[in-house]
């Protein structure tokens, strides 16, 4: 009987402990969430996020605004240099090529009213839902009365930027970039670091010994490479590179790499003198300020003064340009790819627009990257800069 009075009491107590333990539990989740709350709440009132994220709106809306533009402008453009002659030159019968231009103006949807087409480029554009689309078509039998998507051509984008139609037939905008992008951007960014490597202390020697020998004949390099055209330059440097078994079309499949040392050498030997210019007129800019002159009382060295002080300072306004350097590296070189005729992109935007008929999605394809790719190199030049001087506000 007494084990029988006792369970009821030890339920309840097990209950309460139930009770408390869930209460403690609800209670720690609680100030978890709470935590973070506010945690959240703090770093979007945090001036920096917020000058970062109202930029990152903005960008946004101006790449929407310059991709609408850009559509716009080529729609002007006669409808029919979006068919592929050649290819409608191949077809035996007026009926094939008939239902191809039926087939090509459906596709780009010039079949509806220019609002809609302008909301289905957006729908394209813009990655929030994936869409399938057809890269090739092909006719259903002989009769050449129907197309239909090839077997196996048919995938899905989230962004779907368009296809070559002439330069690179059937080629998606992604599929080219992704295979000239890594051209380009290897042989730039080689330029830029060494272009860095070499033109920052350069700057600084003609700095530190203004007007004598050192800064006299930086001062010529500067004039020499300014006074010079670059197209001339390049071809010069083309010719004795040739001479010396080095001029040679770069080719990926043959791996011929040492072609490359030419247009590296070139963009450098033209890219250094601007970045010595800078660096120099920042340094005596900053040479002539009252904190360098009050740690010249105090009796610090020169070149502590130089290399601590100044140098610190003025650099600030040349890092804002390092994002975009290193993010400009992606679109490549126009004049050295042009003279080595290197399969980059640096002159695939102007080949697409001079090609005899232009390749309207590729120049419109990459006009939407290369303003998100400047869009971006500018955000994150407001950013380095913020860290690299933390006197520097974004906000007022």
């Amino acid at each position: 009987m007494s084990n029988q009075n006792e369970n009821p009491s030890t339920e309840v107590i097990n209950s309460e402990e139930e009770k408390g333990a869930n209460v403690s539990f609800f209670k720690k989740m609680g100030n978890f969430f709470k935590i973070i709350g506010v945690a959240i709440y703090h770093f979007f009132k945090n001036p920096t996020v917020l000058y970062i994220l109202r930029r990152i709106g903005s960008s946004l809306i101006t790449l929407f605004l310059v991709a609408t533009v850009v559509f716009l402008l080529l729609r002007i453009i006669p409808k029919e240099n979006y068919l592929n002659i050649d290819a409608m030159n191949k077809m035996s019968s007026e009926a094939a090529k008939e239902v191809y231009r039926q087939t090509i103006y459906k596709k780009f949807g010039f079949d509806k009213p220019l609002i809609v087409q302008l909301a289905y480029f957006w729908r394209d554009i813009i990655p929030v839902i994936p869409h399938r689309y057809c890269l090739e078509y092909k006719f259903v039998d002989n009769t050449f009365s129907e197309m239909i998507c090839k077997p196996g051509e048919s995938k899905v984008f989230w962004m779907y930027l368009g296809q070559s139609q002439i330069l690179e037939k059937n080629k998606t905008i992604w599929a080219i970039l992704g295979s000239k992008m890594p051209i380009s951007f290897g042989i730039s960014i080689i330029s830029t670091l060494i272009t860095y490597i070499i033109g920052y202390p350069l700057g600084v020697m003609m700095a530190k010994n203004k007007g004598k020998l050192v800064d006299k004949l930086g001062n010529g390099y500067i004039i020499l490479s300014l006074a010079l055209p670059s197209l001339v330059f390049y071809c010069i440097i083309w010719l004795l590179f040739m001479k010396m078994g080095l001029g040679a079309t770069f080719s990926p499949s043959e791996k011929n790499y040492a072609v490359l040392i030419g247009p590296i050498f070139a963009m450098v030997f033209l890219s250094v003198p601007g970045q010595a210019m800078w660096v120099r007129r920042f340094m005596v800019d900053e040479g002539d300020a009252d904190y360098v002159k009050f740690a010249r009382s105090k009796g610090l060295s020169e070149n502590r003064i130089m290399f601590t002080h100044v140098l610190r300072n003025a650099a600030v306004p040349l890092v804002r340009n390092f994002p975009a350097a290193f993010v400009g590296s992606i679109i490549g070189s126009y004049y050295a790819e042009s003279v080595w005729s290197i399969p980059g992109t640096g002159r695939l935007l102007i080949t697409a627009m001079n090609a005899q008929k232009p390749d309207n999605e590729l120049v419109q394809g990459l006009t939407i990257v290369y303003a998100a790719i400047s869009m971006i190199a500018f955000l994150l030049g407001d950013i380095v800069t913020v860290f690299a001087d933390p006197r520097i506000k974004l906000t007022k």
